[in-house]
């Protein structure tokens, strides 16, 4: 959630290995599977071997936790899943996949999720649980140079902490390394070429997939698609004015809704009344982190709008019981996408994209810019972020919605314009991501299994 061209020593190497096939320490790998059901549904799992640092193959190994939904019917292969975070683990999204995905797909492939390295099982990241207290007391919302800079020296403690627990994975994250790990479950798995779904975060897993392996393709569905060319600044900008699009979608259908706390306000009295509940909000840090978090996680439903009423009915009458910290640190988010979102920016470098982008954005601007841990990451970041055109692909379908404020439509339009063979299909309407929730069905479902994309000038989806 995303440019700074700068080529490192690992991502020269690390190109280097794809002229030269798979490296031995992931060759030849034969795959015990073994039951992992979810009440009524039948699933199994086994584990993958991949190089803790891919410009080292024969070095140092982790193994990757894989879930896997047998295809119903004869089975075309399998069609792997990351379902976005960055961070978010493989299997619940399978078990909603192997319910909720056309029944189609589920009769015709092997459905089959994985959890990305340093997360879930697969070799995860932790931190001491004295640095993750002393972390969360920090404003991750700063309102001053001064708070920057504490900011920052409470974030370069918690990131040491972290990083001497993890071991020599936490340097090892990135979006390119796990496109790499994704080629090799490919391999394993059977499939010489690859069937892909990637949502949100996902999206980004799939465009690194295709920028490193563009003739390794069957099938790349990208929905709610993530920008492969911003760095850290351009990516927190973006959010905020996505998020802020959400809220005046949401602000627009008050007067609708009998619960909404704002009925009768103009937008610009509502975005005032809940700019305010943010700022009385940063008393309390961690409260005012899981108000924003809870704000932006109900914009991104499409049906969300009835529970952040609530949430929003409640703290305004001073009940902040749903908005208690969160003792989630997420270290696994923020590592995968410090390393993926270069940032070299001073703490008054900061604090003046802050001010910029409050005066443009007031709700949401002063929230997702300024409390960033990314220049305190080793390095400041180890990706090289540029657009994808992955020269030689098949057809590469992507899903954007107008109206998706995690996702921003814009992000999709670049993505597919930069491909040599994308195709947009575009969802009008709000919500973050679409074939999950119904929409784009027969289109989506027309690629998956009959190879037939939508035409290159792109597509409005069925609702």
């Amino acid at each position: 959630m995303i440019e700074i061209r700068r080529k490192t020593a690992v991502a020269v190497l690390a190109a280097g290995l794809v002229a030269v096939g798979a490296p031995p320490a992931t060759a030849g790998q034969t795959l015990t599977w073994t039951p992992c059901n979810d009440r009524e549904l039948v699933l199994d799992c086994t584990d993958v071997t991949v190089p803790v640092d891919w410009s080292r193959p024969r070095g140092a190994t982790i193994s990757l936790r894989v879930h896997r939904h047998r295809a119903s019917g004869t089975s075309r292969g399998s069609l792997l899943l990351n379902p976005g975070g960055p961070g978010a683990p493989g299997k619940p999204f399978l078990e909603y996949a192997a319910r909720r995905f056309s029944k189609p797909v589920i009769d015709g492939f092997d459905l089959v999720s994985f959890d990305p390295r340093g997360v879930g099982e697969s070799a995860p990241l932790s931190c001491p649980p004295e640095a993750d207290a002393a972390f969360r007391k920090s404003d991750p919302s700063p309102d001053s140079l001064r708070e920057r800079i504490a900011r920052e020296n409470a974030s370069r403690t918690w990131v040491r902490a972290c990083r001497a627990k993890s071991g020599p994975i936490f340097d090892h994250v990135d979006t390119v390394s796990a496109a790499r790990d994704l080629d090799v479950l490919r391999a394993v798995l059977g499939d010489d070429k690859l069937s892909y779904y990637g949502g949100s975060y996902g999206t980004r897993l799939g465009l690194r997939y295709a920028d490193l392996f563009p003739t390794r393709i069957k099938r790349m569905v990208l929905d709610a698609v993530v920008d492969p060319a911003q760095d850290n600044k351009a990516f927190l900008t973006d959010v905020a004015k996505g998020e802020e699009r959400g809220l005046d979608a949401y602000l627009s259908g008050c007067d609708d809704r009998p619960g909404c706390p704002f009925r009768g306000l103009t937008p610009a009295q509502s975005r005032t009344e809940v700019a305010g509940l943010f700022q009385a909000a940063d008393r309390h840090p961690g409260e005012q982190l899981q108000l924003v978090n809870l704000t932006e996680e109900h914009l991104s439903d499409p049906s969300g709008a009835p529970d952040l009423d609530i949430l929003f009915t409640a703290v305004r009458s001073g009940d902040h019981s749903a908005i208690e910290p969160d003792p989630d640190t997420d270290v696994a988010f923020n590592a995968i996408q410090c390393l993926d979102l270069p940032d070299h920016r001073t703490a008054a470098q900061i604090m003046r994209d802050t001010a910029a982008l409050t005066r443009e954005r007031p709700v949401f601007g002063p929230e997702v810019q300024s409390g960033t841990p990314c220049p305190q990451w080793p390095n400041g970041g180890v990706s090289d972020p540029h657009p994808v055109t992955a020269h030689g692909s098949v057809p590469i379908v992507l899903l954007a919605g107008t109206g998706d404020p995690a996702a921003l439509y814009e992000w999709g339009q670049s993505a597919a314009a930069h491909l040599e063979n994308g195709r947009l299909l575009t969802r009008e309407g709000n919500g973050h991501g679409s074939y999950v929730y119904g929409a784009c069905r027969p289109e989506v479902d027309r690629y998956l299994l009959d190879g037939v994309p939508p035409p290159r000038a792109g597509a409005v989806c069925d609702k």
